[in-house]
């Protein structure tokens, strides 16, 4: 009925931490391309693998300037 929103989640620990994918930029766009007809699969700007370093937090993001409920 649409009024509950259901998170499933892990309790297991990790030392891997890194951005949701919707955090990333080329991919977001990618998303957006989808809802406008450009059909193409949305593909990250890093790439998530074994062996290969997690991708860099990125630190042009000042989410202290976030507008939070609607109130300044």
């Amino acid at each position: 009925d649409g009024t509950a929103l259901r998170i499933y989640t892990t309790t297991i620990p990790t030392e891997y931490k890194i951005r949701t994918l919707m955090h990333d930029p080329q991919y977001r766009l990618a998303i957006a391309w989808q809802n406008v007809a450009y059909n193409q699969p949305p593909h990250p700007g890093f790439y998530l693998g074994p062996n290969y370093p997690l991708p860099k937090k990125r630190n042009d993001i000042d989410v202290s300037k976030i507008n939070k409920g609607g109130k300044k």
